[in-house]
């Protein structure tokens, strides 16, 4: 496409494929020439401090892809209004210094929306040209990524010779890394594929987590009869058993390694490298669990069994254990066991994690509740598996435990999804005292009672009067 700096915005539900898709998409810009990548929170902050950042220009094309879009507005939209300037002074400059380097920028988050919440703040960055020029023709619109479905006979065909591909690819994977071999696929019917869709909800990552399940029992004969709630169970209980081979019979180290890995689990790898808050947040949490063993004792085994990265800063956000709903179920896993054996208040570790992390932490969370809703139990054994059941509560509970600034609450309010059953609570929440905080402006008020009622009347603020019931 032509112009000098364009940027686009893609949402899906967890475990679609997005960052996938988009690391796929920088490898083949990169093999055309493009500087491509990824750009995590902590490379987006050193670029805009950077003493050269108002004076860059790329020198060949570039692609930058931001996951986890919404947690880094703010940052997205210094370099936004930077880019859309630069696409100014380009459109108004002459035909000998056109020629050069372009631009893009592609966003990745769960949710977004052009009328509301962080995309909007995104749409609104900027004064006058700048503002305009960002809008139109810089924005290049949102698009939702939707999992393989079809009606059409023949091509449900397609979408299960879709879902064999990626199973027989895992297994090749999974054979690949194990040295062990992986078993076969059976010849299953149509009916059977559509099960195994439904119970995956045909999801790519789904699928992955559903022929490793079938790896690790040695067949795939049940791969149709396994729900999400088996897949991500199987997948945390692999991880609490390897823990548990590491540290033998010791349950104190146990207990206070499953514990410190559930924190960054949700607080993001890049909580570890933040030295003395790290340090801090350790030594009030473990306190309860052991006094066996020392803070630097704990992130000696730590490091040792999840073999963390050398080059890692304090803003990288993703969870200890990946992908996401691994590392999700597996702290709300632990969490809550302690909540049921220990009599320990999960909403005390969620608050120091959100102390540290501020809006990252909160995103994480969000995303956890949103990932972990619904998932059915099941039972194994003879006995019943409960689901994850409790978790909606937490962000709640941060909320009304009155530990949250009223700047923190601005910035929650921008990455609550607002169509999201999980989390419809939590808008309510948060916008019911947003909207009778005294520091609010009427302009900010107004604003706010709009999300109200769409959180009220499940996305659609203009039913039964809702914005007469909420003001």
């Amino acid at each position: 496409e032509e112009g000098f700096f364009r940027w686009q915005v893609i949402i899906g539900e967890g475990g679609l494929g997005k960052t996938r898709l988009a690391m796929e998409f920088a490898e083949q810009a990169l093999d055309s020439g493009w500087h491509a990548g990824m750009l995590d929170g902590h490379g987006l902050k050193l670029f805009l401090q950077s003493p050269g950042f108002g004076q860059w220009r790329p020198m060949v094309p570039t692609l930058i892809v931001v996951d986890y879009a919404a947690s880094k507005a703010e940052g997205l939209s210094v370099l936004l209004q930077q880019l859309a300037d630069l696409d100014l002074h380009y459109l108004g400059a002459g035909e000998g210094d056109r020629a050069g380097a372009t631009i893009r920028v592609l966003l990745i988050e769960r949710h977004g929306e052009e009328t509301c919440g962080w995309l909007q703040t995104l749409l609104q960055s900027g004064e006058g040209q700048v503002k305009d020029r960002l809008q139109k023709p810089c924005y290049r619109g949102l698009t939702e990524l939707l999992p393989p479905h079809s009606r059409d006979s023949e091509d449900q065909k397609v979408d299960a010779e879709t879902s064999r591909l990626i199973i027989q690819s895992t297994f090749a994977s999974w054979a690949r890394v194990t040295g062990r071999a992986a078993p076969g696929l059976p010849d299953f019917s149509m009916e059977d594929w559509r099960r195994i869709q439904i119970n995956t909800l045909n999801r790519p990552l789904y699928l992955q987590m559903a022929a490793i399940h079938a790896c690790e029992a040695g067949t795939a004969d049940y791969l149709p009869l396994w729900g999400r709630g088996e897949l991500i169970w199987g997948a945390v209980d692999r991880e609490l058993e390897y823990i548990q081979r590491l540290c033998g019979s010791d349950g104190d180290l146990l207990a206070a390694l499953n514990h410190t890995a559930a924190i960054l689990c949700i607080g993001g790898i890049g909580l570890a490298q933040s030295g003395r808050q790290w340090q801090r947040i350790l030594r009030e949490e473990i306190q309860d669990i052991t006094d066996k063993y020392s803070t630097r004792e704990i992130e000696g085994h730590r490091k040792a069994i999840f073999h963390e990265p050398i080059t890692l800063s304090g803003d990288a956000e993703t969870g200890l254990i990946q992908p996401d709903i691994v590392s999700e179920g597996f702290a709300a896993t632990v969490l809550l066991r302690e909540e049921r054996e220990f009599h320990f208040e999960p909403v005390e570790t969620l608050g120091r994690i959100i102390e540290w992390t501020g809006l990252k932490g909160w995103s994480n969370l969000i995303r956890l509740v949103q990932d972990l809703h619904g998932i059915p139990d099941y039972v194994v054994d003879g006995r019943t598996r409960s689901s994850f059941e409790g978790v909606e509560q937490w962000p709640l509970s941060l909320v009304d435990s009155g530990s949250c600034r009223p700047e923190s609450l601005r910035e929650l309010s921008e990455i609550i999804p607002e169509r999201t059953e999980s989390v419809r609570a939590l808008g309510l929440r948060v916008h019911e005292i947003l909207v009778k905080q005294a520091s609010v402006s009427d302009e900010e008020k107004a604003g706010y009672l709009i999300k109200l009622a769409t959180h009220r009347h499940r996305g659609n603020p203009r039913d039964a009067g809702a914005l007469r019931q909420a003001l």
